[in-house]
């Protein structure tokens, strides 16, 4: 008996569905759906793979994770050589990050000196110090980079020079 409620139970296969037919697009959904396509791929295209590289590693970093990030940078820098001026905060922070402030100084003191990247390098720094409580000296790291560009930044360094002041404005 108890074989025969078991296999009462048993349901038999579902039949597959058919699709159901696709709905008929109105030319009034089709631009909608054109412009809305259009937004994404702007988008998409406008989102600067490098930038998304530096804020994964910076991602990293904030979770405690200098080692993967350190590895992530390598891959960057060797892919794209180009990018090596835009990621050098990331050397900097992956070492401010686990408070290793005199090697990060080492690091920045070995750079050749009024470069981007040496200014992108300091600054990181002054935003170590800042976050670690250290107003005295994240203060010195923006004086000196705003005294070096008393009547703005040269060219190539709007954004970035923005960016600083942004943050600078926040301390």
């Amino acid at each position: 008996m108890l074989f025969s409620s078991v296999a009462l139970s048993a349901q038999a296969p579902a039949a597959p569905k058919q699709p159901a037919p696709a709905a008929a697009k109105t030319p009034a959904a089709q631009p909608e759906e054109a412009v809305s396509g259009g937004e994404e791929a702007e988008e998409k295209e406008s989102e600067d793979p490098i930038d998304v590289e530096i804020t994964f590693m910076k991602g990293l970093i904030r979770v405690r994770m200098p080692d993967y990030a350190q590895k992530a940078l390598d891959k960057l820098v060797q892919k794209n050589p180009e990018a090596k001026a835009r990621a050098s905060s990331i050397k900097i922070d992956i070492l401010a990050g686990v408070g290793k402030y005199a090697e990060a100084e080492k690091l920045i003191e070995s750079m050749p000196a009024d470069t981007i990247e040496t200014w992108i390098m300091k600054l990181s720094l002054a935003e170590h110090y800042y976050s670690a409580g250290k107003m005295t000296e994240a203060k010195a790291g923006y004086d000196a980079f705003f005294k070096k560009y008393e009547k703005g930044p040269p060219a190539g360094m709007d954004k970035f020079y923005m960016e600083q002041a942004y943050k600078y404005a926040q301390m």
